[in-house]
């Protein structure tokens, strides 16, 4: 388990559903009603610090059909 990883999960525990490794690198699963560049779901980065700084500066409510409810 990466405790970076670990780390962002607690520090924004509204927005992380889940995150796995694998050989083309770190996906890190969003929560519903939260996306990347307003319209995808997910943050798929090389690194922990990639992960993180796109958390930080990329995540935005998110306004697509399936996160807003009529």
């Amino acid at each position: 388990m990466n405790k970076g990883l670990e780390a962002l999960r607690r520090r924004y525990p509204d927005k992380v559903e889940s995150y796995y490794r694998d050989s083309d690198g770190i996906w890190l699963d969003l929560k519903p009603g939260w996306s990347r560049w307003g319209e995808v779901h997910s943050i798929h980065e090389m690194t922990t610090r990639e992960i993180a700084l796109a958390l930080r500066d990329e995540v935005e409510v998110c306004k697509c059909e399936g996160c807003v409810k009529p």
